[in-house]
């Protein structure tokens, strides 16, 4: 059986994941068997990560209210609010970790096996971006070893067939963030970082078409997504090809 693909859309926040990751699947459907899939999450122990990796005090509160009374846990403490968002970066890479081993054991290898076509929205690059870049500052060594772990995790998928960065500007970023609040809470985690972290995070993202050049396209994404999407479009009918 062929093998199917590893299809991934990133970039900082508010590109527009989702209405692209629709238009793909639209445009595969009728030509690949395709599974859909968003990270964190994907699978119950992802969700779960997510929810401390995006609310952690909101999902302490909640682990607090059920564990509270029962034998074996130490749920004494309310949420402190201080000590759960000031999360040690290294902490941080091996919540997400956790999470994508899972969806990639569970999920992602067996349908790619199967011959599916995956297309998530986020995925390692996420990491390679924002805990790389965002906290650790384009550390060679950091870098390194998120590469290697993720590698070990997806096997032979690794680093994906095709990873489009959707490229925008910071500033558009917030300007998009505050004019659509849809899915989104004044306590969700990365929502609340500063100018700054999301300026590494975006050359963290462009670093990696340079450390994986045959896979990675960094599309405009400053234009409509219509022309977004034709770029994509245009790219995906050569992969179908090949």
């Amino acid at each position: 059986m062929e093998r199917g693909k590893y299809i991934i859309i990133d970039g900082i926040e508010a590109i527009g994941k989702e209405g692209l990751k629709r238009r793909i699947c639209e445009y595969l459907n009728s030509k690949k068997a395709i599974l859909i899939l968003r990270e964190p999450g994907g699978t119950q122990l992802g969700e779960m990560e997510r929810a401390l990796l995006k609310e952690p005090v909101k999902a302490y509160t909640a682990l607090r209210e059920r564990f509270l009374e029962t034998p074996g846990y130490a749920f004494g403490r309310e949420a402190d609010s201080e000590e759960l968002l000031s999360r040690d970066p290294w902490a941080e890479v091996f919540e997400y970790l956790t999470s994508r081993a899972s969806s990639a054991t569970k999920i992602v290898l067996p349908a790619i096996e199967r011959g599916n076509w995956v297309v998530t929205d986020r995925a390692w690059t996420s990491t390679f971006a924002y805990q790389g870049f965002g906290r650790f500052n384009g550390d060679k060594e950091a870098l390194k070893l998120i590469a290697a772990n993720h590698k070990m995790i997806l096997r032979n998928i690794f680093p994906g067939d095709r990873i489009y960065v959707i490229d925008i500007t910071v500033e558009e970023s917030f300007r998009r963030m505050k004019a659509d609040q849809v899915g989104r809470t004044s306590t969700d985690f990365f929502d609340n970082e500063k100018t700054e972290f999301f300026e590494r995070v975006r050359n963290g993202y462009r670093a990696l078409k340079k450390r994986y050049p045959k896979q990675v396209r960094v599309i405009d994404g400053m234009r409509t997504p219509e022309e977004i999407f034709a770029d994509i479009q245009n790219d995906l009918t050569q992969l179908l090809d090949d």
